[in-house]
């Protein structure tokens, strides 16, 4: 399938992978980003840059004016309150679907939410799209919130949601942290006593199955809260991980031989965040670490089931998990990031 893609958030981490795979699979692309947005990812000779607030205006409708499909990749990850995130997070997507069912023939709209609006799972078990939600940030309940507007709006405009597990990969600029951690102490510092089970996705992995669900995906429909799972799909590997055996794959790529896995008690790791929060107040800077992320981090388990986005979709994730982190570390040393 090729046509015209719109792309929300082209300018970040995801979104300008997209744009970049979506222009090699020939299809044209309106990359629509803040006006203030830097524009370091994004090649205005292959798409084509709109500047414009996700707000209901004029420059957005005519950003999404005779498009095919409707990326939805703007998002707020972190925040020091539940209603900035909402805003940036659940209105927005109001806003955006309200604009493009003015359309004469609405485009199909891929939303990219989190697992973090299921919240997490039990030990040794698999979430599955059919579960009932119970997010535990305050990240996860604005993403779960966008979630339900989007399904409730559903008669309007056709909607796929994809819940991409942890992301990395190139241009990521989190687990970089985590990398340069490894490089300088041979630490990789694990909140809590347990390490917790993670389902994670390359960033190239991930925008192969955004773009199948665009192609090939069902749509939601009927009661957000009361859904078979039918046009949710899970973004993630096929085998689950833990934050120590990702480290210890991150400090093999860096070849180092000493690595230690470092448990963080949550009441300390929490008074170091709120440190980063306040720090956060006061310069408007961003931090990968607030209370928000340790909660998520305390979990026993983040594990989904990718098996009804590979049987839909037909999806085949043939790289595996080592190289495309060897691939990651590669890519911030091109970039003397590391």
């Amino acid at each position: 399938m090729e046509g015209i893609a719109a792309v929300t958030g082209a300018n970040g981490f995801v979104g300008s992978n997209l744009c970049d795979e979506l222009v090699a699979r020939g299809w044209r692309v309106r990359a629509i980003v803040r006006p203030s947005s830097s524009l370091r990812w994004l090649n205005s000779d292959k798409v084509e840059i709109l500047k414009t607030q996700l707000s209901g205006s004029d420059e957005l409708r005519a950003a999404v004016q005779n498009v095919d499909v409707v990326f939805h990749c703007a998002a707020q990850t972190q925040a020091t309150s539940l209603s900035q995130l909402m805003a940036s997070n659940r209105d927005a997507t109001r806003e955006l679907i309200r604009t493009l069912s003015q359309s004469s023939k609405p485009p199909r709209l891929v939303l990219v939410s989190s697992i973090a609006a299921c919240g997490p799972g039990k030990r040794g078990m698999y979430r599955l799209p059919s579960d009932t939600c119970r997010p535990i940030s305050h990240y996860g309940f604005s993403k779960r919130a966008a979630e339900i507007v989007a399904t409730e709006m559903c008669d309007r405009v056709p909607v796929v949601i994809v819940r991409p597990g942890p992301v990395y990969g190139e241009r990521d600029m989190e687990f970089l942290q985590l990398f340069k951690t490894l490089k300088l102490l041979r630490l990789n510092p694990i909140p809590g006593y347990f390490s917790p089970f993670l389902s994670m996705i390359h960033v190239k992995d991930l925008v192969d199955i955004l773009i199948r669900a665009a192609e090939k995906g069902s749509t939601v429909e009927g009661d957000p809260e009361a859904t078979d799972g039918r046009g949710f799909y899970f973004a993630a590997d096929r085998e689950p991980t833990t934050l120590a055996t990702f480290g210890s794959r991150c400090a093999k790529s860096l070849g180092l031989k000493l690595m230690v896995n470092l448990p963080v008690p949550i009441f300390v790791a929490d008074g170091i965040a709120v440190v980063n929060e306040c720090y956060m107040k006061l310069t408007g800077k961003k931090t990968n670490l607030t209370r928000d992320k340790i909660r998520e981090a305390a979990a026993p388990s983040w594990v989904v089931s990718p098996q009804s986005t590979f049987r839909d979709l037909g999806c085949v994730l043939e790289i595996p998990m080592q190289e495309r982190i060897h691939q990651t570390m590669h890519w911030y040393r091109d970039q003397g990031l590391l």
